[in-house]
């Protein structure tokens, strides 16, 4: 596959406190407290998350050292909160769903075995989905009360 290098150019940017809407070209996107907005080449304006910004831009000047220096460590807490719990969230639904993949597999392995019949496999991948949902339904619940416990 070709492999790309983003051109060296300078964007302006900004750390916000609060969350905001920004109007970028694709529609309105939601910044959250901690993001960047940058201002790009044609003045086109988008959210960045602080750790995507950080691994993707370097300071060129000694105002934008102080901006990254200037980090608030109480949305930093919190971004490290957020970004902790989404992390275990993705990797759980992520886990659920290649599980789930896999029995479905194994389920068409079977018809295909003639072990089962179109109705029994049938049957089997609710029964999977039901469960799989309760599974992401508790999860979902987790999460809500920890962000909840959070705030």
């Amino acid at each position: 596959m070709p492999r790309f290098r983003k051109r060296p150019i300078v964007v302006e940017a900004t750390r916000i406190t609060e969350p905001m809407a920004i109007a970028t070209p694709e529609g309105v996107m939601q910044a959250r407290a901690g993001d960047w907005i940058i201002t790009g080449i044609a003045g086109e304006r988008y959210p960045c998350r602080h750790d995507i910004f950080v691994a993707t831009y370097e300071p060129v000047d000694e105002e934008a050292v102080r901006a990254l220096a200037a980090d608030d460590p109480g949305t930093r807490r919190a971004d490290d909160r957020e970004n902790d719990s989404s992390r275990r969230l993705s990797g759980v639904a992520l886990q659920i769903c290649e599980d789930l993949e896999d029995e479905c597999w194994g389920i068409r392995r079977e018809v295909l075995d003639g072990v089962l019949d179109g109705d029994e496999a049938l049957r089997e991948i609710w029964r999977l989905l039901r469960s799989q949902m309760a599974l992401v339904l508790d999860l979902l619940r987790e999460a809500e009360q920890d962000a909840e416990g959070s705030v």
